[in-house]
């Protein structure tokens, strides 16, 4: 059965209103989420695309981790994973999986120390364009080495106000969407080459691009 939501479009993006949602139903998200097909393709997948730029050993910075599936999937691919969440909730989860996890805004915080490279699955998806601008300027001064940002949004234009949905969610976001030319613009702006951009699941849009 396709999965249905209800939908309301909405002017920008409640960070309160968002972080509330994933704090109430926490287990919910995770649930869900067991087969890793938030972002597109399974965290194998995604991490595979990210590999063809990024060697073994570097170490990431990975935002919005949520239940730390993708961060532990990091590290059985030999990279040294700094896993990171804005809800306190999350980095308990995190850290009772045995991550190294940190609390950190990516809205608003600056990354204290330099990493190889950015991981960002189906984290701007909650960025206006504006804030992920901010965000790619900022870690601009953090990235060393290779210098990688692995990312993944939603393919569409506007932003909105989704759920709850017919798979059994009860949780209700905001959401922005980006179109290709939204994203080559937005990353050559702020001085990223795109290495690799694609579709995936007909609505992820996955990217790892370069700070030049």
């Amino acid at each position: 059965m396709t999965e249905c939501y209800t939908f309301q479009m909405i002017p920008t993006i409640d960070d309160d209103f968002n972080k509330e949602q994933y704090e109430q139903h926490i287990q919910d998200y995770i649930d869900l989420n067991k087969d890793g097909h938030v972002g597109g393709g399974t965290a194998q997948d995604r991490i595979s695309m990210m590999k063809q730029f990024l060697a073994p050993k570097s170490h990431i910075l990975e935002i919005g981790s949520g239940g730390g599936d993708d961060a532990l999937a990091l590290q059985e691919a030999g990279y040294e994973v700094t896993a990171s969440d804005y809800s306190e909730k999350f980095v308990q989860v995190l850290k009772s999986n045995g991550l190294d996890a940190i609390l950190f805004n990516a809205k608003t915080d600056k990354i204290d120390n330099s990493v190889d490279a950015i991981y960002a699955n189906a984290v701007f998806v909650h960025f206006t364009h504006d804030e992920f601008k901010g965000f790619l300027q900022r870690a601009s001064s953090s990235l060393t080495g290779a210098k990688i940002i692995y990312l993944s949004v939603i393919k569409g234009d506007g932003a909105e106000r989704r759920g709850p949905s017919t798979a059994g969610s009860a949780m209700v976001r905001d959401f922005q969407y980006y179109t290709d030319d939204d994203l080559r613009k937005i990353l050559t702006d702020c001085g990223y080459n795109i290495l690799d951009l694609s579709l995936r699941d007909d609505k992820w849009i996955q990217v790892v691009a370069q700070l030049q």
